[in-house]
Formats: structure tokens, sequence, C-alpha cells
């Protein structure tokens, strides 16, 4: 069986939350029908947790898959005290070796400097344009929860759908078709870039549970900022459409 073993913390961390080490078996609904063994314990907001299992998990997924557990079971804690906590796992051993999971994506990261603007004029952007602060806020949140990527991106895609919508037309259907369609003359984009982020996130949009790897997880991040950073030009440039000899369609 493969090991692995995974540190972090509960927030807010003066919450203190201790719970007794407690041996998890069944994990059917996280991992699959493969053996699993799952040691948890949180003492003082430190969390210690223990995974052995023959699912061909690597490190970050296996990492995402028990972040997701604990959560649920420190959720547990707060709908009983009527508290709301996060959870991260900070740093994982696993057969690959070692690994500190810092809260950024290394591989868009190292790339800001193809931002196409600066923090300073996103401020005054998202102060302006409550629909960037909306998907602003989305992209936070597919970032700090793995298991809920597709989720995030396709509600940030939502958000910014929002701000195309026509508000005197009074048919909704009509409206939500109409700011689609200008929505991807605007930034560029055909009917299947948008098709392939609602379908990965269809499980969890109505509250269903599916496995993403670290993979899918990348590539979906990296189409929603490409669409973000198509969104604050369009803002920033006065609402005008994007110049198709500069933009290539995304499909």
């Amino acid at each position: 069986m493969k090991k692995f073993l995974f540190v972090g913390k509960v927030y807010p961390e003066e919450s203190g939350l201790t719970i007794k080490e407690i041996l998890v078996e069944d994990l059917t609904g996280l991992l699959g029908n493969d053996n699993h063994k799952l040691r948890i314990e949180i003492l003082n907001s430190i969390i210690r947790a223990e995974l052995e299992t023959d699912a061909p998990l690597d490190l970050p997924t296996a990492r995402n898959s028990v972040e997701y557990f604990i959560s649920g079971l420190v959720d547990a804690y707060g709908y009983y005290s009527g508290s709301a906590f996060d959870v991260r796992l900070s740093f994982g051993i696993g057969p690959e070796g070692e690994f500190t999971f810092p809260p950024v994506i290394n591989e868009i990261a190292k790339d800001k400097v193809a931002r196409p603007l600066q923090p300073e004029r996103l401020i005054v952007l998202s102060a302006k344009f409550p629909k960037l602060h909306r998907a602003l806020s989305d992209l936070r949140e597919a970032i700090k929860h793995p298991m809920d990527t597709s989720f995030y991106c396709f509600r940030l895609t939502e958000a910014i759908r929002q701000h195309f919508v026509n508000k005197n037309q009074k048919d909704e259907a009509k409206a939500k078709r109409e700011s689609w369609d200008e929505m991807g003359k605007s930034l560029l984009f055909e009917k299947s870039f948008k098709d392939e982020l609602e379908k990965e996130a269809k499980y969890t949009r109505h509250g269903d549970v599916k496995d993403l790897t670290s993979e899918d997880i990348m590539r979906l991040l990296k189409k929603v900022w490409i669409l973000l950073d198509r969104f604050v030009i369009y803002l920033n440039d006065g609402q005008r459409e994007l110049n198709q000899r500069m933009f290539k369609m995304l499909k």
C-alpha cells in the first residue's frame, strides 16, 4: 500500500480545535473501492493525517482528497458549535518524496509578468465593476479548494457573463443566451470553451462529488485565468471588444 503523511492547520488558529485521533477505513465515497486507512488527529488546530491506500494517487491528488475529507470532518464540528473553520494541509510526504504546498499556483505565478494589469489598477476596476470583484473572489476559492475547483471556475465564468446581461430584456432565458453570445463576441471564445467548463462543473454544481487530478485542476485554472485576463483587458479598455488580430479565438 502507498503511505502518505500530511501536516497542516485549522483556521482560525485561535479556535484551538482539538480532535482525538480517529481511524477511518471506509473512504469509498471519496477514493473508490480500494483499500484505505486514514488516521487523523488535530491538536490545538495542528493537523496530522496518515493515509494508507491502494488507490493510484500521486502526492498532490492524495493531499487534495485528504484535505477535503478533513474539511468535512471539521465542518461537522462547525455545524455543532455554530462556527466556521478552514483547513489547509501545507506539507506532505509520499512515495515520490516530500513537498510543501504553498497557497499559490506555481505554474501561473512564474508567468505573472504576463498579467495585463498591476494589482493597483485591478483594485480600481474591481471597485467599479462588481462582477470583476465576484470573479476574483471565485478565483481565490478555486485555488483554496482543489476538490471544488471546477465549481468555482464555472461560477467565475458566470460572474463575468452577468456583466453582459441586458437588464432591459425581460425574458430571463433569452437574456441568458444573449449574454453568453455577447460575452463570447467581446472576449473572443467559442461556445465549446464555455461548454467544457460547464461540463466539468456539472457534478459539484448540483451537490455531487467528482474526483479531480492535479492535472485536471491545473487545466481548469489556466482556462479561467486566460478568460479573466481578457475580461480585465476588456474593462480597462473602455469595454471594447477584443481585437481579433491580437487575440486568438478560444475553443
